[in-house]
């Protein structure tokens, strides 16, 4: 019976379909969002966009213990919209060949991918320059903190966000450099979804009495 059970399940599980990316006119209030992603269970989706070198964090902002700051439109704000529950892996990574204007190309020496999610997204009031990148936003009060990878050494980043509620998100994605190279600089950005732990064992549950009952009636 589990063998029956598993070839089900291997046969007919789904693969990662394409979700949805759609460009976002940057509005004159709330957070300044350039991207609005859809995703489903078992979904993926990617964009390429560029960023400032040091978007997600300036150390020269901050002294020690204060809260780690980033520069609001340096970096690139994302709607994200999971219609189901699921976990949500990140990854982006350096592209090259990136185009900022007809005229220039993004460089990636100082891509250090780093991103930040909240539940929730901020349409409405004025927002400052910068925000805080590992916590809530004191400007930006719609939004509430889920996590966030700094990562100021490798040119690629991913991390998975475990049990999350269908809903609204807002990423923000930057570089965290130690330059300080003003040069914008290249990215990829994927996004994937996986079925809850929950979502599964049903599926594989329901698969296994599905198998069960063929099997008895071809006896």
């Amino acid at each position: 019976m589990l063998s029956i059970a598993a070839t089900l399940v291997t046969a007919i599980s789904p693969t990662a379909s394409a979700g949805s990316v759609l460009d976002v006119t940057v509005g004159a209030d709330g957070l300044p969002y350039r991207k609005l992603v859809t995703l489903n269970l078992a979904d993926s989706a990617a964009f390429t966009r560029h960023v400032g070198a040091w978007s997600w964090q300036d150390s020269n902002l901050f002294d020690p213990g204060e809260d780690p700051v980033g520069w609001m439109h340096q970096s690139d704000w994302v709607q994200i919209t999971l219609n189901s529950p699921t976990s949500l892996t990140l990854r982006v990574e350096r592209q090259e060949g990136v185009q900022v204007n007809a005229t220039t190309i993004a460089s990636i020496t100082s891509m250090f991918p780093s991103f930040t999610l909240w539940s929730g997204w901020d349409t409405d009031g004025t927002v400052e320059h910068l925000y805080n990148n590992d916590g809530n936003i004191a400007s930006a009060e719609d939004v509430s903190y889920v996590g966030h990878l700094a990562n100021s050494t490798q040119p690629t980043a991913q991390y998975t966000f475990f049990d999350l509620p269908a809903g609204n998100y807002t990423l923000v994605v930057g570089s965290f450099s130690p330059a300080t190279d003003t040069a914008r600089q290249g990215y990829l950005a994927t996004f994937t979804t996986v079925p809850e732990p929950a979502s599964a064992l049903f599926l594989i549950s329901g698969l296994a009495v599905f198998g069960f009952r063929r099997f008895r009636a071809q006896a």
